[in-house]
């Protein structure tokens, strides 16, 4: 988890297409080979798709997603972040079958050890992806249920290790996605209490870790969901402060490296909000 974020955060910069070109040009090397595929060689394969997912780039995703999936059929990196392609691409159906196929894995190895950490941790993506899904078609009870899913799972993990923080991460991720789902079906009080439990989970590891650019980030984009809400709800006044407080959080993200796009998207957002007075 933390080299897929190293990857992530260096791809959104300005270093993406040095990065880009090193690991497919070693990716090439290893197909050209024509060799079975090696721990190492999967990793690389593993890099080469999720940097060119964040660089949004689906044909390269599809690719390699696919070459990958040939040495490794049950990889679940290449069928989580395939999926993320197709949902992101509206192919919502290929994006459902790889997150069930994700889920089928992770069930699997859940029936042969039930205190199977990582299996159990599988699932929290699995459940993620589907409510996702569901979520673009317009199945708003099923995206609930499946959130529901998530939740309870990121919750488990928690409860087995409560030292974790990746876990908790999770769960924040979780009650933040149903925060998204209750606002969308207007349901203002359970979304301001989703994204609220969320933002206390973050500040938790956020205190830990101060210098954590995606937890300031993710804290952040906590506080503009809020006072999105808030402002449904009429309170203005509080939409205000956490628009404030988000925006200088948005401000120091930019300061730290201002060629992260989603930072200076989010900084843009919130300089309109608090421009506008609204």
């Amino acid at each position: 988890a933390a080299a897929a974020r190293v990857l992530a955060y260096a791809a959104a910069t300005r270093k993406m297409g040095e990065i880009r070109q090193r690991l497919v040009s070693r990716a090439n090397a290893f197909m050209r080979a024509g060799r079975a595929a090696t721990p190492d060689d999967l990793r690389l394969l593993r890099q080469v798709v999720a940097v060119a997912h964040v660089a949004e780039d689906w044909r390269v995703v599809e690719r390699w997603s696919s070459r990958m999936l040939v040495h490794a059929p049950d990889d679940m990196d290449a069928l989580l972040l395939r999926g993320d392609s197709h949902l992101l691409r509206g192919e919502l159906a290929d994006a459902e079958a790889c997150f069930l196929r994700v889920k089928a894995v992770h069930d699997a190895a859940l029936a042969l050890d039930a205190g199977d950490v990582r299996a159990r941790s599988g699932l929290t993506d699995a459940w993620a992806g589907v409510g996702d899904v569901a979520f673009a078609e317009g199945k708003l009870a099923e995206a609930a249920a499946a959130y529901g899913r998530w939740i309870a799972t990121a919750e488990e993990l928690v409860r087995a290790e409560p030292g974790n923080p990746e876990w908790r991460e999770e769960l924040a991720r979780a009650l933040a996605r149903s925060g998204d789902l209750a606002a969308a079906r207007g349901e203002l009080h359970p979304a301001l209490d989703s994204y609220r439990r969320a933002r206390a989970l973050v500040k938790d590891l956020l205190d830990a870790a101060p210098e954590d650019s995606e937890l300031l980030y993710a804290h952040a984009w906590n506080r503009y969901c809020v006072a999105g809400v808030l402002i449904r709800m009429s309170e203005k006044d509080g939409a205000r402060e956490e628009l404030a407080r988000a925006l200088e959080e948005a401000n120091r993200l930019v300061a730290r490296d201002p060629a992260v796009r989603p930072w200076r998207a989010l900084q843009y957002y919130l300089k309109s909000w608090n421009f506008r007075g609204e």
